[in-house]
């Protein structure tokens, strides 16, 4: 045996990944990301294809930018949205345990805005132009085309993202300056830059425009009090490391606490200009990767979830297994992460069904349980308001070819 250097877990050497934290242990040098550049490039092009063939959240957004309305939504009671609440919680509990998992975060955010701007630069008709601007080395051109920054600053829009502005393009020393308000991630208040993952959102729709390699940093972010963010993007020679000012576990514990308040509370006045909600297909996407990259991934996705639960029960004074399920009904119902029915029981076993799974509903059969954060959330919850320790597993999910998703929860004997 011996100890997670994330964790101080206790485990196995043969072991590849920690299963307390699910980070990976192949190398020493924690602020190395698991997600190497060519791995990046792989899963750019190859991922993006299975998302689009089988997230029917993905397709229907990409229709609706020249058929609005036209369209029902995938989710008949819940919507086709999510607060902001739920997706701050799923993005800044991964990287609490480690912060240094904010640079795969940076490289998952890249993936999702290549594969987002490709689709819609092909529904608003623009791919001649890139391509022509980028055969003639007039790819500043194209940056400066007024259309293309306006179906950037809408793109981001429509999805609930941010509010982007271009503000300068600086051809001399190969980088465009965003102003950037409302994004999800700036509303939790750090002494550090929190905008990760939309920072590398925007470097994976430059890499679109022109195909080279791009990599930011935030100036400033709202998070921090400033009025605004402000995102530098740069074209690089190679495939770089993000400049981010990480955030310390410290950072990362108050950030997870501040959100598990306003959820508790049901806070969601958060934003001013835009609604306190974000599409489907954004927390879809970012709960794909950070689930398949690796079975370490996986493991990882769970326990930040328990820990969440955990959180939250203690906060909200949940008590009693019969008030736990009770209140996750109530919890999943305000974070629109799906319709939990009322659970049946088994021996020690009780086995609880969900309909309109947030990570799940419109997703093709792809032999992928999807939910594991969700069942992090209410392993966490039972753990706290009974005080024993549960195991909850998803045993069947939308995503693997059944209609509902179901999860079993059973009591973890002592030794």
């Amino acid at each position: 045996m011996t100890e997670c250097p994330v964790c101080e877990g206790r485990i196995v050497k043969e072991w590849s990944f920690c299963p307390l934290c699910g980070i990976k242990l192949e190398s020493t040098e924690l602020n190395k990301p698991v997600l190497d550049r060519m791995r990046y490039l792989c899963e750019r092009e190859q991922s993006g294809k299975l998302l689009y063939d089988n997230f029917s959240s993905i397709k229907i957004f990409a229709a609706q930018l020249t058929t609005p309305n036209k369209y029902k939504p995938i989710r008949p009671n819940l919507g086709d949205y999510m607060p902001i609440n739920l997706d701050i919680l799923r993005n800044f509990s991964f990287p609490y345990i480690a912060p240094n998992q904010v640079h795969e975060m940076f490289r998952i955010g890249k993936i999702i805005g290549y594969f987002s701007a490709t689709e819609y630069i092909k529904k608003i008709k623009l791919t001649k132009i890139i391509e022509m601007g980028a055969k003639k080395g007039l790819f500043w051109k194209v940056f400066e085309n007024h259309k293309i920054q306006k179906a950037w600053e809408e793109g981001f829009k429509n999805a609930g993202a941010a509010i982007i502005k271009f503000k300068k393009v600086d051809k001399e020393n190969k980088r465009i300056i965003y102003k950037m308000r409302e994004s999800t991630s700036s509303h939790v208040k750090s002494t550090k830059p929190s905008c990760f993952l939309e920072i590398g959102c925007l470097c994976g729709q430059n890499e679109v425009l022109f195909d080279g390699h791009w990599n930011a940093r935030e100036i400033q972010c709202q998070c921090k009090g400033d009025p605004e963010c402000l995102v530098e993007v740069y074209l690089t020679e190679t495939q770089e490391d993000p400049q981010i000012d990480l955030p310390s576990k410290i950072d990362f514990d108050s950030m997870v606490d501040q959100i598990v308040e306003d959820i508790i509370r049901k806070n969601t006045e958060k934003r001013k200009e835009l609604e306190d909600n974000i599409v489907i297909i954004v927390g879809q996407m970012i709960n794909y990767y950070l689930i398949t990259l690796s079975h370490g991934h996986a493991v990882y996705s769970k326990h930040s979830g328990v820990i969440c639960g955990e959180r939250i029960a203690e906060k909200a004074k949940v008590d009693e297994i019969e008030d736990a399920f009770n209140y996750l009904k109530d919890l999943f119902l305000y974070l629109k992460a799906g319709i939990l029915e009322e659970p049946g029981k088994k021996g020690d076993r009780i086995f609880i069904e969900m309909t309109e799974s947030v990570y799940a509903s419109g997703v093709d059969n792809i032999h992928t349980n999807l939910c594991i954060f969700l069942a992090g959330l209410m392993e966490g919850v039972l753990n706290k308001s009974t005080e024993k320790k549960w195991s909850v597993d998803e045993i069947q999910c939308i995503a693997s070819g059944y209609s509902k998703c179901k999860f079993m929860a059973k009591p973890i004997q002592k030794h």
